[in-house]
């Protein structure tokens, strides 16, 4: 007949086994993420006229509406899905539902360096749409407003962004501008991609939390840090 000592150190091994196996496929599922061509981009223009900047951005993103919905309304924690950002600062504006986001990014543009402060309004006109209006004075920026429209898909989430800026700062034409351009749209297929990892990490948590109700799971995917780019995330149909 088994000790009680015996049998305790038994369930202990089992439960540490039960905890590793539930960490292992969340880190597999998250890698898995980080590598397939899951989402798709519908539609990505990026145009400038007159000193201004606009983006826009269609996609299928392959994770559920709920998650994306977290993923992007995580506004202190910004940087995860916009690597340029350095420093971030969130406050209600007032008592109508409006946060005012306060952050400051730096951006590598071919030989050109920018350091950037964003101050903005953001209010949910309605479920899953997002709109922010550009507080100018104390921003680097003349003017700007951007809008997300985050709809779910079946299991997956179809997402719209779109955003004008016009810069304070110095920009040189042609050459300038070009990389502007490019900066741009790399920076926002980044963030998508980075959208997707992540919520898909979220519902990995979740979903082996609630099977395994396993502790030390990963709070943030080491994948979802780097540059996905166009090859291994998001595929650009019409780029």
């Amino acid at each position: 007949m088994r000790s009680l000592a015996e049998l305790q150190r038994r369930r202990a091994r089992r439960n540490q086994s039960a905890r590793v196996k539930g960490t292992l496929i969340l880190c597999l599922f998250s890698c898995y993420c980080s590598v397939c061509a899951a989402g798709e981009v519908l539609d990505l223009s990026v145009s400038a006229d007159d000193g201004k900047y606009e983006v826009k951005i269609v996609a299928v993103v392959d994770a559920p509406e709920d998650y994306v919905y977290r993923v992007v309304t995580d506004y202190r924690h910004i940087d995860r899905i916009n690597p340029a950002v350095v420093s971030v600062d969130v406050q209600q504006a007032d008592g109508n539902g409006v946060v005012r986001v306060q952050h400051h990014s730096k951006h590598l543009m071919g030989p050109f360096c920018f350091s950037f402060d964003w101050t903005g309004d953001i209010v949910e006109a309605q479920r899953g749409r997002l709109e922010i209006t550009t507080i100018p004075e104390m921003s680097s920026f003349r003017s700007g407003s951007a809008v997300w429209v985050i709809k779910p898909q079946g299991d997956r989430t179809w997402v719209l962004h779109e955003s004008k800026l016009e810069p304070k700062f110095f920009i040189p034409p042609l050459v300038g501008e070009y990389f502007v351009k490019g900066h741009m749209r790399d920076s926002i297929l980044t963030t998508f991609n980075r959208i997707e990892c992540h919520a898909r990490s979220l519902l990995a948590q979740d979903t082996q939390q609630a099977a395994q109700h396993a502790d030390g799971l990963m709070a943030d995917s080491a994948e979802c840090k780097e540059s996905l780019g166009n090859e291994v995330g998001l595929v650009a149909r019409n780029p």
